[in-house]
Parts: structure tokens; sequence; C-alpha cells
């Protein structure tokens, strides 16, 4: 970028992406009066319907910022916009004893991307669940739509500084991803993933095979055990009839005797 403000509008707007996340998902109620940034540039209406849709032009508003020419950029400068992103998060209140996991995982994806580590970040891009083939009419059209509602014709002009504690934000961010397991970092993904979808329904069916197994191990382990039962019924009662003819065979040579 030719103008480092341009680093810093795109680091609000990413935030004011990550506010509304934070307000979606409803996961402080005195949120709206915590929140730093305005959002009204975020006009696209479905956007409240779920915290995942806001979560997609989040990812894509960071990579857009910062992926292409953030790492060409003096390290001075890089931790200048760390240090933006830091004051935010200070005065923010939030903190590795009242944040839920898949928030300090936003946290950690997007410092992730300041910190010029995009490997993750496109790996979930480039396996996300696709609405649209690429290169598609449909999907070319709704790229615009995307760009348009992201930038909104690139009003979006504020590079204002943040206020807060840099020493102190990074503190809590730090405790915030040492809290991390590495299988929460995995399984966050500011896009939706297909294979999320497959497993649940591989689980579904892995359970009802089990189930299937299950039952008819029980079958076969039964139909033995019948097999003997009924073995042992017959086998009395062939007894018992041979003794009925016994004893009759024996009446009948008495009555001739006499």
């Amino acid at each position: 970028m030719n103008n480092t403000n341009d680093y810093f509008m795109f680091l609000r707007s990413s935030i004011t992406w990550l506010e509304k996340y934070i307000e979606i998902a409803n996961y402080y109620s005195d949120w709206k009066q915590r929140k730093q940034t305005d959002d009204s540039f975020i006009t696209r209406k479905d956007i409240n319907e779920s915290k995942e849709k806001v979560l997609w032009p989040l990812g894509t508003n960071l990579m857009l910022g910062f992926e292409e020419t953030l790492g060409e950029e003096p390290l001075e400068f890089r931790e200048e916009l760390k240090q933006e992103f830091y004051k935010w998060l200070d005065t923010s209140q939030i903190n590795v004893d009242n944040a839920p996991v898949e928030l300090k995982c936003a946290l950690f994806d997007f410092h992730e991307i300041l910190e010029c580590r995009f490997e993750k970040a496109r790996k979930d891009r480039a396996s996300r669940k696709r609405k649209y083939e690429i290169g598609s009419p449909e999907y070319l059209e709704k790229m615009k739509e995307v760009v348009s509602i992201i930038h909104s014709g690139k009003a979006y002009s504020d590079a204002s500084r943040f206020n807060g504690n840099p020493q102190t934000g990074k503190a809590i961010f730090e405790a915030i991803a040492n809290s991390l397991s590495a299988s929460d970092k995995e399984n966050f993904h500011f896009w939706p993933q297909p294979q999320i979808d497959s497993e649940k329904k591989k689980s579904k069916k892995d359970t009802e095979h089990d189930t299937k197994a299950t039952t008819k191990l029980a079958s076969e382990k039964g139909e033995p055990k019948t097999q003997k039962i009924i073995l042992i019924i017959g086998v009395i009662s062939i007894a018992a009839l041979s003794s009925i003819g016994l004893i009759y065979y024996w009446r009948k040579n008495n009555e001739k005797r006499k």
C-alpha cells in the first residue's frame, strides 16, 4: 500500500467486523456500550441472522487488507499496527476469564494475520464451503457483492487510533493465546468448512452402523442359545415318548401272562 494509513483503516474496519461478531454472538450483555467503532457501514440485513455470517467477511477483510503487502513493510511498522490491536483489546474489557473459546480463537487468528502468518487462513479460505462454482457468473457476481459489502465502495476511511494500554492489551492477548489447545485453534475457521458437515454425517453414519452391528451380533449370539434350548426340549420330548411306549409295552406283556 502506498499510504500507511490504509493499513490502519483496514485494521479498524476489521475490528469493526470483529465487534459486530461479538455483538451477534451475544457474548456480553453490555457490549453495545463497550464497542469502540462505528458499524454503520455494515448495511447487509441478513448479517444479524448468525455469527457465522459475520466471521466470513471478517476473515475476508483481514486477508484483503494485509495478505499481499504487509509482509513487505518494516518490522517496526508491523509492531505499531499490532499495538493498535492491543490497545483495542485492553479497552474492550475482554480477558482470558470472560471470553468464550470461539472468541479466543477469533482473536488468535486475527492476530496471526497481523503477524503475517497467513498459512491457516489461506488453507481455510481455499477449502471453504462453496455455494457457487469458481468462475461461474453467479460466483463472480457474489464476489462483487462481497467486496461491496465489506468496503461499501471504499467509503470506509476511518484510520483513527484506539485508546488503551498496549502493554496491558498484549499481556491479555498472550494469556488468551496460551489458554487455547492445539485442537481449539485447528477447529476454528473464519470461513465455513465442508468437511465439518461431512464429519457430522460420517459420525451419524458410523453410529447407525455400530447400532446395526451390535443388533446383528446380539442376534447371532442369541441364535445358538435358542437352538440349544430347542434341542434340549426335543430330546426331553423324545425321552418322554419313549418312556410312555415302554410302560405301555410292559403293561401289555403283563396282561398276556395273566
